[in-house]
Parts: structure tokens; C-alpha cells; sequence
């Protein structure tokens, strides 16, 4: 999908936020080793309310934040509608969101324009992060990459290589082999050692979990690993 940092025309956010989303099916079979959930798909959530969107960041990242962990030039890939990246740049973090749904990368700006924020919301594919041309200190994924195929995660995970400083630092939040909500695929420590074998060091792997939307019939947090992972 091609780069467009230009405002994006779409549903103010919060129009729809009664309606369940397929993301809240049970039997929703989600991403796959061969298949990544498609954008199609997110788009249709966002015009709705998808489960994870909660009005505000994932607690997992605020208490980074909090720690000093989150810092520099931010890149957050998967942003959806920008609460985590619109809550670092309120800290004063230099941000920029990126994410393929248009949708969310609508209501992400409008949110920044509601709240007087100067975070950039770019409409992109994370499998192109070299095309940005840029270079960061951080770069947070919260959901993104376990809704990836196995050639699409390591297609990323390049990516946020090539895009990281050395010794910057990789922060991601996703689904754990316990977790039991639909959609996303389950990653597990040794997945996660395997994934970042070459030009990584992981410093630090944590059981985490992500707060859904109350009242959507999921656990009030989801089981995940919080892992820090250093560009080499």
C-alpha cells in the first residue's frame, strides 16, 4: 500500500462503537503459518468497534513508558486508531503511527486533531517499513505482528531492522500460547527465540496481556508475552 501521510477522509471515531466486529466470533479463524488476517477485514472492524480498541493505550505500554523503556524517535507499526502513540507523544515523544487500514489511520488523526497532539499518522504497509526512508529509536508493535503469516512476520521483523538504530529497541505485545481469544495466532517463548535468532538480543520476555473492550464476551485480559528485543 502506498505511503500517504495526507489527512485520510473517514468515520469520526466512536460512531459505531456498539457494534461486535467478526473479530468477536468464536470461531473466527484469524491469521495462520500461510495466511495473514487481510486489511479488508480490519478496515470492517474500524468502521465498527474491534475488541482491542479501548479508548486508550494498552496498560502493557504505558508502564513502559512509565519506566523510561519508550523513548527517542517512536515508531508504533500497527497503530490502529493511535491510542499508544497518541499517548507518547502527550509524554513528549517525537511519534509516528503507521498502519494499512485506512479507517483506523482516519480516526487516528482525528483523534490527533481533537486532542492538539503532533503525532504523524502514515497509511502504509508495515511489510514496507524501509520506504519511509527513516530511522527510529523505539518501535512498538501492540498486536500486529501475531496477525501475520510466517513469511510476513519475518518480512517485518526486517523491516524493523532496517528502520531501528543500533541498540534501539523493539517492544512487542502478542498473543502467548494460553491466550483463547479468537483471531490472532498464539506465539510461544521458543517462537519468539527463533524469530529473533539473527541481529537481535532479547533482554527481556514477560508474561503481559492485552485489555480488551469490556462486555465483548472475552477475558478481561488476554494472556501474552511483553517482550524487549535489541536491534544488533
Amino acid at each position: 500500500m502506498t505511503e500517504q501521510a495526507a489527512t485520510v477522509s473517514q468515520t469520526e471515531p466512536g460512531n459505531a462503537a456498539d457494534q461486535l466486529t467478526e473479530f468477536d466470533t468464536p470461531t473466527f479463524a484469524g491469521a495462520s503459518p500461510a495466511t495473514s488476517i487481510a486489511v479488508s477485514q480490519f478496515d470492517a472492524a474500524y468502521r465498527a468497534k474491534p475488541p482491542w480498541d479501548i479508548d486508550g493505550p494498552q496498560p502493557a505500554f504505558t508502564r513502559l513508558l512509565q519506566a523510561g523503556l519508550i523513548h527517542g524517535r517512536v515508531l508504533d507499526i500497527g497503530c490502529g486508531t493511535g491510542e499508544n502513540a497518541l499517548h507518547f507523544a502527550s509524554r513528549g515523544l517525537d511519534v509516528t503511527g503507521l498502519d494499512a487500514s485506512a479507517v483506523a489511520i482516519g480516526q487516528a488523526q482525528a483523534k490527533a486533531r481533537q486532542r492538539r497532539l503532533p503525532v504523524r499518522f502514515v497509511l502504509s504497509d508495515a511489510l514496507q517499513l524501509t520506504a519511509l526512508g527513516e530511522t527510529f529509536d523505539t518501535v512498538t508493535d501492540s498486536g500486529l505482528l501475531h496477525v501475520l503469516s510466517d513469511d510476513d512476520i519475518q518480512q517485518v521483523i526486517r523491516g524493523v531492522h532496517a528502520v531501528l538504530r543500533p541498540s534501539g529497541h523493539y517492544w512487542l505485545l502478542c498473543f502467548s500460547e494460553h491466550a483463547t481469544a479468537p483471531g490472532p495466532r498464539r506465539l510461544t517463548k521458543q517462537d519468539i527465540n527463533t524469530l529473533f535468532s539473527k541481529g537481535w538480543e532479547i533482554k527481556d520476555v514477560q508474561p503481559g496481556s492485552f485489555q480488551p473492550v469490556p462486555g465483548r464476551g472475552m477475558e478481561p485480559e488476554t494472556a501474552s508475552w511483553l517482550v524487549g528485543i535489541e536491534r544488533r
